[in-house]
């Protein structure tokens, strides 16, 4: 597992490319988003909202940069287990990238949507 190799598979790999880059993307916009709107000088702000209870947790506003910070930790674990499995099988490794893909995207309507709660 060298750095060529790594290299290799991000950028040869059209459907790799374009999963891992629009999960990096989305989860650092949702990241950037996140500083930029959320008022850390408040004591609570909304974490969780549920359709049905309404805001079912609130929390420091330090905690919801927890949700999209994971998002960027599995997405670097997708990465190197979707290197790993692309040796073997390549399918797999590019439904790796799918996942990564969507909980980067997740993770920024999370974030778009909680700080229309806190704002």
């Amino acid at each position: 597992m060298d750095l060529r190799t790594i290299f290799l598979f991000y950028r040869k790999e059209k459907f790799i490319f374009l999963f891992y880059t629009l999960g990096i993307i989305s989860s650092t916009l949702s990241v950037l988003w996140g500083i930029l709107n959320i008022d850390f000088g408040a004591s609570l702000i909304p974490l969780q909202y549920d359709l049905i209870f309404g805001i079912s947790r609130i929390g420091p506003p330090q905690q919801i940069l927890y949700f999209p910070l994971a998002g960027m930790l599995i997405l670097i674990v997708n990465f190197i287990i979707g290197y790993v499995l692309f040796t073997r099988d390549k399918y797999l490794g590019y439904y790796f990238g799918t996942a990564s893909a969507l909980i980067g995207i997740f993770s920024l309507l999370y974030m778009l949507f909680m700080t229309n709660f806190s704002a």
